[in-house]
Order: structure tokens, then C-alpha cells, then sequence
């Protein structure tokens, strides 16, 4: 059934006749305080986890996810710190991607304390290397959304973690930063000296392709989705918060032309329909770098106009 739904957009469709989110919520439910007996029952509840990702794709099945309390059982997953913990993570992720009513319900049933505490890496980390990176990757994705879509007093109260404590979550985004921009930076070495020669020819792409791809492994998107939040951060009204992010940046030593290049690079691979979204972000970077006192002509040039392929005579 996962496979079915990640690759069928009729399969999808045809789960909101069905009651689908409704139904494997009630499966996963079960595994709210305990963990599975066995290897088996391990796999069977991750895939029910993965088929309510692949729905999550239709915005119905989203607001159904919100209507059937599927946030408010994430956020005690997450709390509970069980073996389904960081698949509720990624599921929250998913659900609440483009979905502001998610976001509310999120912010509302008490989902911030639970996402900060990870996001200050408090309490039991992941075993392995790649699932703190994996897990980084939705808690960060999952602020960005939180910043995007929340309204009146829950992008308030977003707002306030980050200022909360003399901005320790601000100081912790750049240090996250930091991280990032350095394994990026590695990758982008590696490839260039020649020390990764390794091209995936199965999936046809060519080296400049295959450097995007190892940028990616490293975790290019936590860090542009890091930046985003910052940018989004600076441009919520709160002085003390932009001002601050300006002294972090400097005591840091990141550069705001690094921060710029990422949030360039977010917005040059987002497609036509998100055009309302890079206006969106291009703006909040400019002002921001005008605020810490940045050229703003030099840091943010406007972008060239994409060229449309020649016609095949």
C-alpha cells in the first residue's frame, strides 16, 4: 500500500472516499505509549507511517489529518520519546507542509515546547549520525512552516520561543548554520577535487546534477530551510529579534553573503507556482540585509529572467 500511494496519484485521491488518514491513524495509534514487540510489527507501523506521509500530499487528506486529531497525536508521540518519536517528527513535517490550518492546531495543543526541546538537542539524541541529521531536517522544516503560516497570537508565541531564555534559540539556528554551511561546503570540495567520483547512472544525471545531490546528502535542505527561518524571524516586526540576529551573525563570523546565496539557491530550484513565495522570501532578505547594515544592490542582485529553451525545428 505504501509503495502504491507514494506512486499513484489516483491511489491518493481515492483514500479520501475511503476515510484513509482516519483509519491509519487508528492503526498507529496504538503505539502511542509503547513500542512494537518485534522486528515485524516495527515494519508494519512504519509503513502505515510512510502511507500517511504519501497522503499528505493532497491538502484533503491534510485538513482531514487536522480534523481527526492526527496533530495532537503526533505531539504526544513526540513527547512520549518511543520508537515512533521520530516518525512522528517526519509525519508532523508532512502534515503541516502548505497547511495553515495544521499549523494552528499544531501551535494551539501545546506542539512548541515538545519541537524546541529538540530543537535544543534536549533529551535522548538519535543513535546514528544520519538520523540526527534526518530528524534536524523535519524539526527545521517544521519551525519554517510554523513561521510561514501562523497567524495573530500563534506566530506570537513562535516568535517569543526565539526570544525567549536571551535568544538561546536564535544563537542555536546559527550554530545550526554553522554546522551546515560547513558540511556543504565539504561536499562541494570533495566532488570538485575530484575525491567523489561516484555518478548515479541510474538516475541519469550528469555531475553538475550529481553535486546538487551530494549537496543535498550533506544537508543543503536544513540549511536553506535554517536561513529562511532566520530571514522570516527578521522581518516579524520584533526589533530586539532583528537586532539581535545582527550581533549573532557578527560574534559568529557568518557572513550575510553566505546566508544570501543559500536563500538564492532555495528560491532558484523552486518551481512557477511558488512564485508568490520567492517574491515573498527575496523581500525578507533584502530587508534584513539592509537592517544589519549590508549592501543590498551587491547582496542581492536581482535575479536574471530564466530563459525558455529554443524551439525544435
Amino acid at each position: 500500500l505504501g509503495i502504491v500511494l507514494q506512486n499513484s496519484a489516483a491511489s491518493r485521491e481515492a483514500m479520501v472516499r475511503l476515510d484513509g488518514v482516519d483509519k491509519l491513524l487508528r492503526g498507529i495509534a496504538v503505539y502511542r505509549k509503547r513500542d512494537p514487540a518485534d522486528s515485524e510489527e516495527s515494519e508494519f507501523m512504519q509503513n502505515m507511517f510512510d502511507c500517511l506521509c504519501s497522503l499528505m500530499l493532497l491538502p484533503a487528506h491534510q485538513l482531514a489529518f487536522g480534523k481527526v486529531q492526527g496533530v495532537e497525536l503526533m505531539t504526544r508521540m513526540m513527547r512520549e520519546q518511543i520508537f515512533a518519536s521520530n516518525l512522528a517528527f517526519r509525519l508532523t513535517d508532512h502534515a503541516l507542509r502548505h497547511c495553515a490550518p495544521n499549523c494552528q492546531i499544531f501551535v494551539d495543543k501545546l506542539g512548541l515546547k515538545v519541537l524546541f526541546t529538540r530543537f535544543m538537542k534536549k533529551g535522548p539524541r538519535p543513535k546514528s549520525r544520519s538520523a540526527m541529521r534526518e530528524l534536524d531536517e523535519h524539526v527545521t522544516s517544521i519551525i519554517h512552516s510554523l513561521c510561514r503560516y501562523c497567524t495573530g497570537t500563534a506566530v506570537a508565541r513562535v516568535l517569543n520561543k526565539f526570544t525567549e531564555n536571551r535568544f538561546e534559540k536564535l544563537e542555536r539556528l546559527l550554530e545550526m548554520h554553522e554546522e551546515y554551511a560547513r558540511a556543504v561546503k565539504e561536499a562541494d570540495s570533495a566532488r570538485l577535487s575530484g575525491q567523489l567520483k561516484k555518478i548515479d547512472h541510474e538516475l541519469e544525471v550528469d555531475e553538475e546534477e550529481q553535486l546538487f545531490l551530494d549537496r543535498c546528502d550533506a544537508g543543503l535542505f536544513t540549511l536553506q530551510q535554517l536561513d529562511v527561518v532566520l530571514v522570516r524571524l527578521g522581518s516579524m516586526g520584533n526589533i530586539q529579534a532583528t537586532e539581535e540576529i545582527g550581533k549573532l551573525l557578527n560574534s559568529k563570523g557568518v557572513p550575510l553573503s553566505e546566508v544570501c546565496s543559500t536563500i538564492e539557491e532555495y528560491c532558484a530550484h523552486l518551481d512557477e507556482s511558488a512564485s508568490l513565495e520567492i517574491d515573498e522570501i527575496r523581500s525578507f532578505t533584502k530587508a534584513l540585509v539592509k537592517r544589519c547594515g549590508g549592501n543590498v544592490e551587491e547582496l542581492c542582485p536581482e535575479p536574471k529572467p530564466k530563459t525558455a529553451p529554443a524551439a525544435k525545428r
